[in-house]
């Protein structure tokens, strides 16, 4: 690379933030289109009632969301779904907060918001087990399937189209996030079989790729492979670090981040085991 080159790049990196060139609509078909901002994906669902926004994220891109929904749609937001209560996800929902906005979670979610004190508009409409919006012509449910990742977090299905929508509890195309920090890793394992039992036709997740629903039994078996290492390894007496060389996730060795994160992924699950089920205080 040539001097020139060089000082073009780093110009181009100064003069221009990298999250302002990270931001994009992707159209997938049936009026739904994921919504890319840097590492963060959300979903937009555009219907004749006006638009679905699944969560905000933040206000920098919730605002950049708004101009652009408001340019390409030229309709108001309508409804604004909250996946779970994590700041990263639910944050920004104030950008969207008109008035005429209905602000909808998981009524566990919303507990989560209103304790913690969160900065972001407090959904009031809220569901225990499962909630089915009707918005024109589409039909979007949310389902609760138990603690995965944080607090309320829910599956939600778009028709039509049949789209899977998960955050943080499905990854495809990379690791769960390093040591798994506010991860149940036997609760994302039933949560995962339960989306399974009905399928799908595109997967989109809070983070990292698409997929098909191969793509996450593929994830359903990483989950589970780790956990069963993880167990069988305190069972026999192994420390963590002796777990850590494990060879057993290797056939997931293609997914990104896996040589970074797939100790810290043992260690989260290591440690889970010990504070949570209390492996070490059994006394066999």
């Amino acid at each position: 690379m040539s001097f020139l080159t060089r000082y073009i790049l780093i110009t181009i990196c100064i003069i221009s933030p990298a999250s302002a060139q990270e931001y994009r609509l992707e159209d997938t078909g049936n009026d739904v289109y994921r919504y890319v901002a840097g590492n963060y994906r959300s979903v937009v669902i555009n219907t004749s009632d006006g638009i679905v926004v699944v969560d905000p994220l933040n206000t920098d891109a919730a605002n950049w969301l708004k101009k652009e929904v408001k340019e390409r749609f030229n309709k108001p937001v309508r409804y604004v779904i909250y996946s779970h209560s994590h700041p990263d996800h639910s944050y920004g929902g104030n950008v969207f907060d008109d008035g005429n906005t209905v602000f909808i979670s998981h009524e566990d979610a919303r507990a989560n918001l209103v304790r913690t004190k969160a900065q972001t508009t407090i959904p009031k409409l809220v569901f225990s087990d499962t909630f089915i919006l009707h918005a024109g012509e589409s039909s979007i449910e949310m389902r609760y399937l138990g603690p995965n990742n944080g607090y309320g977090n829910v599956a939600i299905r778009i028709q039509p189209g049949n789209i899977l929508m998960v955050t943080d509890w499905i990854t495809l195309g990379r690791l769960p996030y390093k040591d798994l920090m506010g991860y149940d890793i036997e609760g994302m394992i039933v949560s995962v079989e339960e989306v399974l039992k009905q399928p799908f036709n595109l997967f989109i997740g809070g983070h990292a790729d698409t997929g098909s629903y191969r793509d996450v039994e593929n994830y359903r078996n990483y989950l589970v492979t780790l956990h069963d290492t993880v167990l069988e390894g305190i069972l026999a007496g192994k420390s963590l670090e002796e777990i850590q060389t494990t060879k057993a996730l290797s056939p997931w060795s293609e997914l990104k981040m896996f040589e970074e994160w797939m100790p810290l992924n043992i260690e989260g699950v290591y440690n889970q085991l010990m504070s949570r089920s209390y492996i070490q205080l059994r006394p066999e």
